[in-house]
Parts: structure tokens; sequence; C-alpha cells
């Protein structure tokens, strides 16, 4: 664990979508893989006020980070926004995406066999971080949310705009943002119903967080959006994987903050992911 700020390399595999702070305005919680191959999650992140500095799932970035002394889960770290760099990407690729899979998942620690096992671990270790491949996909749906939800919403908006005027919107501690950006309320999430591949799995029920399905979701709408995400997780012709996460005030609680969609390709390079 960092005591200090330490700069490391980071490739980033999950990126969920922004969520309002009364503390820091707005914050994306983001995932990646340092270069000896250990998972971590960097929190808070301004990303939609980073200007030149935003960075892309699949991404290099170079970054001090240092451990969050707030967060107790061992894989929280806390990021100087000013000393992001931006590197290169690792596009997709015929072989069931061999070259990000070889930087991203070579960490065995970090890859398991069910979600019980990653439970398991947590209860064991406090890890809070890992990649399961699911035996089954049942369904991909959308929930609505509650009412409150969106209240809630509205409230830290407003709040969040008179702060930054009598701040000089100085939100996010050394970085400054000339204004508060528009931020759509999503009233729908994404669900997923999967089992794992053992006889004691009952089953889960997760959220997908990640940014780009609902990126996708703002761009072309609810159905259509849908349709796409089941027809990537449910089809046999994708090797289907997640990046779950668990919540810090609720550790044993987790869901998908990274979705992983290599189309199958039995000629790949082998590369052993458990």
């Amino acid at each position: 664990m960092y005591q200090e700020w330490k700069e490391e390399r980071i490739l980033i595999w999950g990126k969920t979508y922004p969520e309002l702070s009364s503390k820091y305005n707005e914050t994306v919680c983001t995932g990646g893989t340092l270069e000896n191959g250990n998972f971590i999650r960097i929190y808070p992140i301004p990303f939609r006020y980073l200007e030149d500095e935003t960075f892309s799932k699949y991404q290099w970035i170079r970054a001090k980070i240092k451990k969050s002394a707030e967060d107790p889960r061992p894989e929280s770290y806390k990021i100087d926004p000013y000393s992001i760099t931006v590197e290169e990407k690792i596009p997709p690729d015929k072989f069931e995406w061999f070259e990000r899979k070889r930087h991203a998942l070579v960490n065995d620690s970090f890859l398991f066999d069910s979600a019980e096992s990653l439970l398991a671990e947590n209860r064991r270790s406090l890890k809070s971080l890992g990649f399961v491949k699911p035996f089954k996909v049942h369904d991909v749906y959308l929930e609505k949310r509650p009412e409150a939800d969106y209240q809630a919403f509205l409230k830290k908006f407003k709040a969040n705009k008179e702060k930054s005027k009598q701040m000089e919107l100085g939100l996010f501690g050394d970085l400054s943002v000339v204004e508060i950006k528009k931020l759509q309320f999503l009233s729908q999430r994404f669900k997923v119903k999967w089992s794992c591949n053992r006889p004691d799995c009952q089953g889960h029920d997760m959220s997908i967080l990640d940014w780009e399905v609902y990126e996708l979701q703002r761009k072309i709408g609810d159905y259509d959006s849908l349709e796409r995400v089941r027809s990537r997780l449910t089809s046999p012709e994708y090797n289907v994987g997640f990046f779950l996460g668990n919540f810090r005030l609720h550790p044993t609680a987790f869901s998908i903050g990274g979705l992983w969609y290599p189309k199958k390709n039995h000629i790949a390079p082998n590369l052993k992911l458990f």
C-alpha cells in the first residue's frame, strides 16, 4: 500500500456512469490493472472535467496515485488528476482481445471461477475486485429506478450549482472547473441474471454500472440499447466475462463495473485465464 503519491501506469478496463456527489460535485469510479497485474479502483475522479486528459477503456494512463485513507478496501486508491498522462490504446483484435487480455488479466489472484469464490475471498482478505466468466447469462433487462433517486439527483445538482458559485468552482480539491456540466439522469438501470459453473450457485442478479452501456442507452434509447447489450451477453458467439466490484458500505454486494465480450475464436493464441 502506498502512503505517499507514487506514479503508476494503469490499463483502464472500466468506468462507471458519473454520479453526483455532495463533496466532489461529480465523480466516476474507474477500474484498471497496474503493470504488475493487480486490479485497482480509482475514486473519486472528475472524469468529465479532465479536458485533454480524458481516457477510454483499454487505454493506458500514467498518473500519481496513493492508497485511499477513507476506503478500507485494499484495491481503492486516490488519484492526482493533474498528474494524468494519456498513453496508447489497445484496440480489439480477432483473437479474443488477446493483447488486452495479456495486460489486463494476468494476475491469477484476481481471476475467479465463480462469484461465490470471490465473495469467499472478500470475507477472508477484503478483496473487492475480481474477474469472473459466467457459466450462463439468463437475461439482461432494464429496471426502473425509484422516484426517490431522481429527487435526490435534482437536490444534489441544485446544491452543487449553488456551492460552485460560492466556492468559485473549486470542487475537486486542486482542480477547478469553469462551470457545472449538465448530467442526464438515467431512469432505467441495466441488470443481468446469470449463474456460475458450480452446483451450489443460486444465481445472481447484478446491476451493470459500466458507462459504456449507459452512453449507448443515451444515444440510441432504452429498447435498442437493451437489445444490443443482451445480444452480446447471451449470444454463444461471445466469450463473456464480468469485472466485479463491491460497495464500500455493503462489502458483500457486488455489481458489474466492466464488461468483457470478445468474439470467440478457436485459433486465438492460448492465454490461461484461470
